[in-house]
């Protein structure tokens, strides 16, 4: 079968891994990048591979099979609907959009040409959180009870672009929290209620630099999830659920199982997301060729976008809110 013809729009972090990954992934074709920062785009790509500065002009002149989608949240909708409408799948970094309703006419668009759309979704293609979730399942640690998730960070975001409310949808609630609702999700089940609140902000921002969310997932499992771009995590573990029968820890230098009563069992070492992002390019390489199942359906993309919405309403109302369920297909165009 012949090479994946692949593109990358947007080459800030994210950009730059997907760009690395995909150069060194066998089976595709990193044939041209975009960024509006044309210095960047020659830094990261080198003058062999096509640079743009549009990524209209870049879809218009290159014959692509799928595009890695890494600009700013505001512009997924629109360059995503221009690709997915050409029948070019996509990977788009996470969230897809600013709110539920531009998530649905993305999906949508896909359907007319066939083209797939995927969420770069970081945790689950993370080879230690698709452990956790197997070791679970088998109740290692017996029914879950509780879980706490801290996806904290020290960044000065006055002048980024994620600070800004119109090109972000929010602050660190819908920057972070959609990988940690997306982590909810895929290990303890749909997320029913949400109590969202702003912590007292450090960084003075138009967004929430730091919030606490209370949340019921699954069979009514509750949980706490800590988002900040202004404080350094409370400890090494992002995830720690606490089950009848014990305690799994995921940490980014060092991962644990412990069973009452029992030493830790060590289950992993250093979280690397390079892994992650190996893992995650080789899968959809097969999704587009029709040769794998997807790792998020089209009702787990429009859940996760209907979940990262109920916090916002939850900081408006000052009150929980109960979740949508959005366990269906979207109609074809």
């Amino acid at each position: 079968m012949k090479d994946l013809r692949v593109a990358v729009i947007g080459l800030g972090k994210a950009g730059r891994l997907h760009f690395e990954t995909r150069s060194r992934q066998p089976g595709v074709q990193a044939v041209a990048v975009c960024d509006l920062r044309a210095d960047q785009a020659i830094s990261v790509a080198g003058p062999a591979v096509r640079h743009f500065q549009d990524a209209e002009q870049l879809l218009e002149e290159i014959k692509l099979d799928a595009i890695s989608l890494c600009t700013p949240t505001s512009t997924h909708h629109p360059i995503g609907e221009i690709a997915l409408s050409q029948g070019l799948s996509v990977l788009c970094e996470m969230p897809a959009t600013p709110n539920f309703r531009l998530t649905e006419e993305l999906i949508r668009a896909a359907h007319p040409s066939g083209a797939r759309f995927q969420l770069a979704s970081q945790f689950r293609n993370l080879g230690k959180v698709r452990l956790a979730k197997d070791l679970m399942d088998e109740g290692a640690i017996g029914e879950i009870m509780h879980f706490q998730i801290e996806l904290s960070r020290q960044a000065d975001m006055s002048t980024h672009w994620l600070a800004q409310p119109a090109i972000s949808g929010g602050g660190a609630l819908i920057d972070q929290g959609s990988h940690a609702f997306d982590l909810v999700r895929f290990l303890f089940g749909g997320i029913k209620h949400v109590e969202s609140s702003r912590l007292q902000p450090v960084q003075k921002l138009k967004v929430e630099d730091r919030a606490m969310s209370f949340v019921t997932a699954g069979r009514n499992v509750r949980g706490q999830i800590v988002t900040s771009w202004s404080m350094r995590p409370a400890s090494d573990f992002f995830l720690t659920a606490h089950g009848a029968k014990g305690t799994l820890a995921l940490g980014w230098k060092a991962s644990f199982v412990k069973r009452n009563g029992e030493d830790p069992v060590h289950i992993f070492n250093e979280c690397a997301m390079d892994e992650a992002y190996r893992r995650m390019m080789g899968e959809f390489r097969e999704y587009v060729q029709r040769k794998s199942d997807p790792w998020m359906t089209e009702e787990d993309t429009l859940a996760l976008s209907g979940t990262v919405d109920a916090p916002y309403r939850s900081l408006t109302s000052g009150r929980p809110v109960t979740v949508e369920t959005f366990e269906r297909k979207t109609a074809a165009a």
